[in-house]
């Protein structure tokens, strides 16, 4: 059976660095730690609970909550943290909510029963309700995908997201945008979004923005008719807006200039193409859904832009904002230690990037 030393020989460092490799330790950089972990791959080493020092507590286990598994988005990152954890010889335990505050503290109640060590959770939006709890069983834990005002948190910075959507949208001459978000809980994506589309001079018409009930897509067994409903809302207004017809639109010198400082789009004559409707959905799985409505609709040359960038993205050819999500589940263990003893929150934000695809390049649209 392989041990540290044959690690360390198979991926040319010290045992030291192994250990801190081990331990998530965010001195180690990036080539080291890709090295290590092909090496306890290779050799099919899993460390043991003793070698791993996340936590004063041994007893090797990390609970986990995210909302759902139907969304790939959640799967992967699932995954990516059950990796992880086999890296730091610690097991991870799964459990979702369902968007809803009484499954989530039932959850945070069997993992304080069952000893676990540390919590990486996907919190709803009670959030707050929950922490007093988790700080009374003394349990460290990191709040993912969210900024939190109570625990560390790691998740992707939304407005460097947001800008993405809004010049990627510039750049397309896609000048009249709607919006499909949950209520309660994108709010300030949203905000983030119209304020970089202003600058843009791309319109975020009040009429296309719509509000969906969080997880109304990942929870297709109890809400299927209002998600078929939602859906065709808004396949319904999509389809008397194109049959409108888009005049030029005239841009003033100011408004040209905010937006080539925005997009570093050559200078234009001061003239947009007709308009052409987009849509930005909050996640990947929404998108697919209203893919198909519009094209059983004949809505050919609606613009569609998704979040995530999950493998629904890459199949149905749908321009996302991708997660770095081995970034998140790394910077996540590392930031499992108790925030409670006087140690300051901490907010780890990474930098998205978009992935154009046929949805929004050209007049693609679905097919």
């Amino acid at each position: 059976m392989a041990n540290l030393r044959d690690i360390a020989h198979k991926a040319g460092c010290s045992t030291a660095t192994v250990s801190r490799v081990i331990n998530n330790n965010p001195k180690v950089s990036a080539d080291i730690r890709a090295h290590v972990h092909a090496a306890m791959d290779e050799l099919n080493y899993l460390p043991s609970k003793g070698e791993t020092t996340i936590s004063g507590k041994k007893s090797g286990l990390i609970g986990c909550i995210v909302p759902n598994l139907t969304n790939p988005h959640f799967s992967q990152l699932v995954m990516t943290l059950e990796q992880e954890a086999a890296y730091a010889g610690l097991e991870l335990l799964i459990k979702t909510h369902l968007n809803n505050s009484e499954r989530e503290a039932a959850a945070i109640q069997a993992f304080i029963k069952l000893g676990v060590q540390g919590l990486l959770w996907v919190p709803t939006v009670d959030e707050a309700k929950q922490v007093p709890l988790i700080k009374r069983a003394g349990i460290d834990a990191v709040a993912l995908t969210l900024r939190s005002k109570f625990l560390n948190s790691v998740l992707v910075d939304y407005r460097a997201g947001m800008r993405l959507i809004a010049q990627h949208c510039a750049e397309q001459g896609l000048t009249l945008l709607g919006v499909v978000c949950q209520e309660d809980s994108d709010s300030e994506k949203v905000w983030a979004l119209k304020e970089y589309c202003r600058l843009a001079n791309v319109n975020v018409p009040p009429s296309l923005c719509f509000s969906v009930p969080k997880g109304i897509c990942e929870d297709v067994t109890s809400s299927a008719q209002l998600l078929t409903q939602t859906v065709s809302a808004i396949g319904t207004k999509l389809m008397v807006l194109q049959k409108q017809p888009q005049k030029p639109n005239k841009l003033s010198l100011e408004q040209i200039e905010r937006r080539e400082q925005l997009t570093g789009a050559a200078p234009t004559a001061g003239f947009q193409p007709s308009a052409r409707i987009a849509l930005w959905v909050y996640n990947d799985i929404f998108a697919v859904r209203l893919l198909r409505e519009l094209s059983e609709r004949g809505l050919k040359d609606v613009a569609v832009l998704g979040y995530d960038n999950t493998y629904l993205s890459y199949l149905m050819g749908i321009t996302s904002v991708t997660q770095p999500i081995a970034e998140m589940a790394r910077r996540a263990f590392s930031l499992l230690r108790d925030p409670f003893k006087g140690a300051a929150i901490e907010c780890v934000e990474l930098e998205p990037e978009l992935i154009a695809r046929a949805s929004t390049l050209g007049h693609s649209g679905p097919k």
